[in-house]
């Protein structure tokens, strides 16, 4: 999809069509789709220097995304700095899910203390935050954020999911249903090996505030996560290998 979309504006340009901004947000972000970090600032300078159109937020926002998904991070928060009209929530939520993808926690608290700033009532700010100090093993951190939500009266809805089995779905929500299994670690134990062998592993920076609080009440804490996933499991009667 992205290399048709190039495609069509080098075939508008050799036919003398100039695009307008609508056709530029889409050339911007077929680049950001595709890791063209060279051609998407390239276009986005020919817009403003060729065609003569005034860049919107969306352009800033495809081209911060751009930086962002390469990791040129230092280069996208200099961006936004020199931005002619105020950055909105998209443009902060995009460089702080940056600096949490690439672990730059000192442009993750810039992105955040601003997007909190503009934002204080939307919950994501707090928890991409939060999860990239998870990630970091800066637990003080996680806590300082899981206060300023409380004082602030914001609550994370808790994780959901859904596990497909012979025509039967099985939802659960992530520390609803611990409890329910917390006598079988024998099963928990074998998800976990099963899921090893497989290659697979849980995102630590998936994590949600409370996870680090709740945790400490299991049993068995390296264990804790899996326990939605085996109470799904049991309720439908999924035998385990032995």
């Amino acid at each position: 999809m992205a290399e048709h979309a190039l495609k069509l504006i080098l075939e508008m340009r050799r036919s003398d069509v100039k695009p307008n901004a609508i056709t530029l947000v889409g050339i911007l972000n077929a680049c950001s789709h595709a890791g063209l970090i060279n051609d998407g600032p390239g276009y986005f300078n020919t817009m403003i220097n060729e065609y003569g159109i005034k860049p919107t937020i969306e352009h800033y926002g495809c081209l911060v995304d751009i930086l962002c998904r390469a990791g040129y991070l230092e280069e996208a928060k200099n961006f936004i700095e020199e931005m002619t009209i105020r950055p909105n929530q998209v443009i902060w939520m995009t460089l702080l899910s940056g600096a949490r993808n690439h672990g730059n926690t000192k442009i993750g608290e810039y992105a955040a203390q601003h997007l909190i700033e503009l934002v204080p009532e939307t919950i994501g700010g707090y928890v991409f935050l939060s999860n990239m100090y998870a990630v970091a093993g800066e637990w003080d951190k996680v806590s300082e954020v899981r206060e300023m939500m409380k004082t602030r009266g914001l609550r994370k809805d808790p994780g959901c999911s859904s596990i497909e089995h012979r025509e039967t779905i099985e939802g659960y929500v992530v520390l609803s249903n611990m409890y329910a299994v917390a006598g079988e670690w024998d099963k928990v134990s074998k998800v976990r090996e099963m899921m090893k062998t497989r290659g697979l592993r849980k995102d630590p920076g998936c994590s949600s505030i409370e996870h680090r609080e709740e945790k400490a009440e299991l049993e068995n804490q390296s264990e804790s996560w899996l326990l939605p996933l085996v109470s799904s499991i049991l309720k439908m009667d999924v035998p385990f290998a032995s």
